[in-house]
């Protein structure tokens, strides 16, 4: 029912606005958001089938399910963009068409994606901090993330850091 209810309101707005993103599945939710020049797409999976709880009077659609989805960005220039998935911390295979960029993105179970578009490419991070801190000892650490001309890549990115003990524990 809300998936009629989706198309119906699709097609009543495709006249009235320009959507930038498109996506192959009616069962992901996508929301672009941006910051400067980096624009960061929220892909959610909705996809679900009947669970083993209460599947059997089809009732509820309540398991999520992973799916593959095509998402297509529709851009006038995209030569110098780069799509990365933020959360598995790679780069993501883009195929350049006329009016845009489309690339395609596995989401887990009742899971999502977030997906940066930036206008450069991400080179390396880097690390600055004492080599040896002391037990108790306050530091600084400052990590960039940089491109390939050796500046700040203008965008928010979402770090892990682990800092270990002398026998690989983390702390």
């Amino acid at each position: 029912i809300m998936e009629l209810y989706a198309q119906k309101l699709n097609d009543g707005l495709n006249n009235l606005i320009q959507k930038n993103i498109q996506c192959s599945s009616k069962t992901a939710l996508v929301n672009m958001l941006q910051k400067g020049n980096a624009k960061y797409l929220f892909i959610i999976n909705d996809k679900r089938t009947y669970g083993e709880r209460v599947g059997q009077y089809k009732a509820i659609l309540e398991k999520g399910v992973e799916q593959d989805v095509n998402i297509i960005y529709n851009i006038n220039d995209n030569q110098n963009l780069h799509v990365y998935d933020l959360l598995e911390r790679k780069e993501i295979p883009v195929k350049s068409k006329e009016d845009g960029l489309e690339f395609k993105v596995s989401l887990p179970a009742a899971g999502g994606k977030i997906v940066a578009i930036l206008p450069e490419t991400i080179d390396r991070v880097e690390v600055k901090s004492i080599k040896k801190i002391l037990r108790k000892q306050k530091t600084n650490i400052q990590i960039a993330i940089m491109n390939k001309k050796g500046l700040l890549v203008p965008a928010v990115i979402p770090i892990q850091l682990e800092i270990k003990d002398p026998q690989g524990n983390i702390s």
